[in-house]
């Protein structure tokens, strides 16, 4: 990282040490491997990182922003509605990964324009009304409520109230339905006159079938710092979440992941049209973010560009050899399919390759349905990825 820097922009070792401290958030942004160390990237990535010279980005930072814990934390948060934004303006599942993102900005605009960015979105985006939150999910309790000496926390179990609590305290909770189908808990808490929302991860213990809720955020309205005494609060509900008679509420809160799946992917839709607003500064450094990773917009006329869903399960691996970008694809629909009425096949020459992946299939199905004449082709192979991340396809209104 150091060596990516001119000469005259590294630090001393003094001025090194002082900010070693923040390092551990910036690698966790860029990307870390299985052993959590830093991925070997591009020097631009560092390079613009620390365009002002690595003392003078710290310095400047920690003035304007306070402490840089929590707001390098934010950053992934406001990645994350880039992802999402991307993934509509991409006509994609599934915009570009985190840390990818994080690189590009941070090569494009510096370590300051990634925290600036993130601050804006944070105190300007719009949030997502509970009434358009689907209805019906909720997660089973490990805690449920509690309540004493003044003092009340409520676990969030529905879309609906994480929705509520990120309007009520403005800041990002109302984005974390995902987390929580992935086991974390959320919860509201009030005392003191404060309020505050904790977030609780789990953690599998070897060898057993119990998990151990660790508290990884803690932030009052506006994601601002909290009160020794929430902080003890917050304390006491993991005591609480993690005492020896809630192993079975622990334990079923993770066994309810692959139910809740569906939940998750409806929510998804939910953010990622939230996600699609961004001011009209981010819309211009977002731009340069694009160049440096290479990816181009579709044009109007493209409705979808994606990987073959099932691919792994079809006839792909029986045509493999015979494939080539700019192959025509049928468009087949299966309004019958038991598993989803808006099901699109994807033929190839006669050979079933597999599904557009859902939930982006049910424009193009609803567009099928209507009589429109739709074309798809094969736009990229990869022989070496995953089955499901081989083929990629762009579907869009026929000439």
């Amino acid at each position: 990282m150091l060596d990516a820097l001119p000469a005259n922009l590294r630090p001393t070792l003094a001025e090194f040490e002082r900010w070693l401290v923040y390092l551990p958030n910036y690698f966790a942004l860029i990307g870390e491997d299985e052993e959590g160390d830093p991925l070997p990237l591009p020097a631009s990535v560092h390079r613009g990182a620390f365009r002002l010279g690595w003392r003078a980005t710290w310095e400047k930072a920690a003035r304007r922003f306070g402490n840089l814990h929590p707001a390098l934390a934010d950053c992934d948060d406001f990645l994350t509605a880039v992802r999402d934004h991307l993934a509509v303006r991409m006509k994609r599942r599934r915009g570009p990964r985190i840390e990818r993102l994080a690189q590009a900005w941070l090569a494009r605009h510096g370590l300051l324009g990634l925290l600036a960015a993130s601050e804006r979105w944070h105190r300007l985006r719009p949030h997502i009304a509970p009434s358009l939150v689907p209805p019906g999910f909720a997660l089973p309790a490990v805690l449920g409520a509690f309540e004493g000496d003044g003092c009340l926390a409520r676990e969030l179990l529905t879309p609906q109230a994480l929705a509520e609590e990120g309007e009520a305290m403005r800041h990002c909770v109302g984005g974390y339905w995902a987390q929580c189908v992935a086991g974390e808990r959320i919860f509201s808490l009030a005392a003191f006159g404060e309020r505050a929302t904790a977030q609780y991860h789990p953690h599998v213990k070897p060898d057993t079938d119990d998990t151990v809720y660790r508290l990884v955020q803690l932030r009052g309205p506006f994601n601002g710092e909290v009160s020794p005494r929430i902080e003890t609060l917050a304390r006491e509900i993991e005591a609480r979440i993690n005492a020896p008679e809630r192993r079975a509420q622990r334990w079923a809160a993770l066994e309810a992941r692959g139910r809740l799946e569906v939940a998750e992917l409806e929510w998804r839709q939910a953010r990622q049209q939230a996600a699609a607003w961004l001011d009209a500064k981010t819309h211009r450094q977002l731009e340069a973010v694009l160049e440096w990773l290479e990816l181009t917009p579709p044009c109007p006329e493209v409705l979808l560009c994606d990987y073959i869903a099932g691919y792994q399960y079809h006839d792909g691996a029986a045509v493999k050899d015979g494939l080539r970008v700019g192959d025509a694809l049928s468009l087949v629909r299966e309004p019958d399919n038991p598993h989803d009425r808006l099901a699109v096949r994807l033929d190839w020459q006669g050979h079933k390759l597999g599904y557009l992946p859902r939930p982006r299939n049910a424009e193009i199905a609803l567009a099928l349905d209507a009589g429109e004449k739709l074309a798809a082709r094969i736009r990229r192979i990869d022989a070496e990825a995953d089955p499901w991340e081989r083929v990629e396809v762009v579907v869009q209104t026929a000439p």
